[in-house]
C-alpha cells in the first residue's frame, strides 16, 4: 500500500462521535460511550488519538498517546 493511499485522522472532542474509537466498532456497545466520555475528559490533559484509514475510510490502526511529562500519572 502506498503512503498516498492512507490518511491519519486526529481524533478530537468534536469528531470522536463521528470517527469513533478504533477498538470499539459497535456503536451500540456501552463501552463505546464510556470510551468517548473518558477521552473527552482526558484530552485536556494531553491525551491524543490518531486513527489510520485507507482511501475508503476503512480503519487500519490507531495509536493513543500522551506527553511523557504526565505519562506516569494515574489514568
Amino acid at each position: 500500500m502506498k503512503t498516498s493511499e492512507i490518511k491519519i485522522i486526529e481524533v478530537t472532542a468534536e469528531n470522536i462521535s463521528d470517527v469513533g474509537v478504533y477498538c470499539i466498532k459497535d456503536k451500540k456497545s456501552p463501552g463505546r460511550e464510556l470510551k468517548i466520555d473518558w477521552f473527552k475528559k482526558k484530552i485536556n490533559n494531553g491525551l491524543k488519538i490518531r486513527i489510520v484509514v485507507d482511501n475508503q475510510d476503512k480503519q487500519l490502526g490507531f495509536i493513543e498517546y500522551l506527553p511523557s511529562e504526565i505519562s506516569l500519572e494515574t489514568y
